[in-house]
């Protein structure tokens, strides 16, 4: 049986005959384990006769039993509460997007104040999840074979706050974006089930908490007016158009502002990106250099936009702070 007997049946007219053949070469495509060969002429049977629903069903019936069976043992039972979860093609559709690669000690797969775009699951071996925080380096968590790591920037939008170091040889499967994305249409529940594991099975935020490390070192203000943000590159020089937010908070560390964006993909791309802000407060005209560290979705396509201030001892920045922080606790005061 070929695909070249196929188009000389189909070119005859014989339909039902040239269903078989494909049928037939599926099956035995699957029994090979060659899946990707499998589903290509899943996709010419489905051209040759869409009506033949009992041979299109079945033939992807038979290709997900044989992607199932294919799967190693040990995965399952690795991630068992992860795999009941799913349905059985949603398994199948995580297992084979996954990527595997070992790792020589002391590599750091996940680095602090870098971008991300994989999640982590760690297959053999244990890393350590630290934290730089001002002049010292903090062990958080111990992550051993059965963790994740990477959930909290690969869900959200934000740069990585902690570092995962492998302590010996480490073997790890990662999922990157592109692959989750190209699920939405075939599998739509597949992302949120993945990220509600996940997220419940983190231990960042606990280990954060315990180290005393999520408190902020700046306390916030909030802040009005508009301001108008130009991207520049490492040099300082603006990249592109400007484009316009409404300010939300002032730190004496960084500034905060909403921004419209019909896409978190949109949003994403602004992570790691110096930025160079202009607005004003009162008298003051002020123009302040930062790197956007983090974005969160609110409603109705709004976004906080959060970015780190690299100027932050430029005099009109400090007037700006030590005068509304003056105000609130004026304002404190008069309450009592």
């Amino acid at each position: 049986m070929s695909e070249e007997k196929v188009d000389q049946l189909l070119a005859l007219g014989h339909k039902s005959e040239a269903v078989q053949q494909l049928y037939e070469m599926i099956l035995q495509a699957a029994e090979k384990r060659d899946f990707a060969k499998a589903e290509g002429l899943r996709l010419r049977l489905i051209a040759a006769d869409d009506m033949a629903l009992i041979e299109i069903i079945g033939a992807a019936e038979v290709i997900d039993a044989a992607r199932s069976a294919a799967i190693d043992p040990s995965y399952h039972e690795q991630w068992q509460d992860l795999c009941h979860g799913l349905s059985e093609e949603e398994n199948n559709a995580l297992y084979y997007a996954l990527k595997e690669i070992s790792l020589k000690p002391g590599t750091a797969f996940i680095e602090q104040g870098k971008l991300n775009n994989r999640l982590f699951f760690i297959s053999q071996g244990q890393t350590n999840l630290v934290c730089q925080h001002g002049a010292r380096q903090f062990l958080l968590e111990k992550l051993n074979a059965g963790d994740i790591a990477g959930e909290d920037t690969f869900f959200g939008i934000s740069i990585c706050t902690t570092s995962v170091v492998c302590q010996g040889q480490v073997t790890v499967k990662y999922l990157d974006r592109k692959s989750m994305e190209a699920w939405q249409e075939s599998f739509p529940g597949l992302e949120e089930k993945l990220r509600a594991y996940c997220l419940g099975h983190s231990r960042l935020d606990s280990a954060k908490a315990a180290k005393n490390l999520e408190r902020r070192h700046d306390t916030r203000f909030p802040l009005e007016g508009v301001v108008n943000a130009q991207l520049q590159d490492l040099k300082g020089q603006d990249l592109g158009a400007s484009f316009r937010g409404v300010l939300e908070d002032v730190s004496a560390g960084g500034i905060c502002f909403y921004i419209k964006s019909s896409t978190q993909s949109t949003a994403r791309m602004l992570l790691g990106r110096p930025v160079s802000l202009s607005f004003s407060w009162i008298n003051l005209g002020l123009y302040v250099r930062g790197v956007i560290v983090s974005s969160k979705y609110h409603l109705r396509n709004d976004y906080t936009v959060h970015v780190k201030v690299t100027n932050r001892n430029d005099p009109l920045f400090v007037e700006l702070v030590q005068k509304i922080r003056a105000d609130r606790q004026g304002n404190k005061k008069s309450f009592k």
